[in-house]
């Protein structure tokens, strides 16, 4: 992963996005937008592509209609402030649209608050994976493809 510095913030922040998402497929053995199957896909599920709307994915907010569509302002029901409670889950939803993480760079604004919603509480889940899942992202050589700590040799 590195940074371009012809890019901008926005950009760059995109980026850690993608280690996040790459990074929780991993532990969870796949990702499809359609099949919410796990908690990662749970967490990243938007509108268009799931169905149901909560936190989004790097390409595509939870209210999106097409990749990259980070300034629509089609207001959908989402469980994304229930993220913020991980691993305490009620469903509870209520309406957002690009007002919800706010303008004018409406790229960057959504990449920041896409961040702010990642787990980050302390325990394991019933899922047998951390409920920090900054651990995975950014000490990844720490953890083997399931989640599971590596033993030191």
């Amino acid at each position: 992963m590195g940074y371009n510095y012809e890019r901008g913030v926005a950009e760059m922040i995109h980026n850690v996005c993608h280690r996040a998402e790459s990074t929780m497929a991993r532990l969870y053995g796949g990702w499809k937008s359609e099949q919410l199957t796990h908690n990662w896909a749970r967490f990243a599920a938007n509108q268009k592509q799931s169905g149901t709307a909560a936190v989004g994915n790097c390409h595509y907010p939870p209210n999106a209609e097409k990749d990259y569509d980070y300034g629509n302002e089609r207001t959908v029901m989402s469980t994304a402030d229930d993220w913020l409670n991980y691993p305490n889950l009620t469903g509870a939803a209520k309406p957002i649209n690009r007002d919800t993480w706010g303008g004018p760079d409406h790229h960057r604004s959504y990449m920041k608050w896409w961040l702010a919603h990642f787990p980050k509480a302390p325990g394991v889940n019933a899922d047998a994976r951390l409920n920090n899942w900054w651990e995975y992202v950014f000490h990844f050589d720490h953890y083997d493809h399931r989640g599971r700590e590596r033993r030191a040799e």
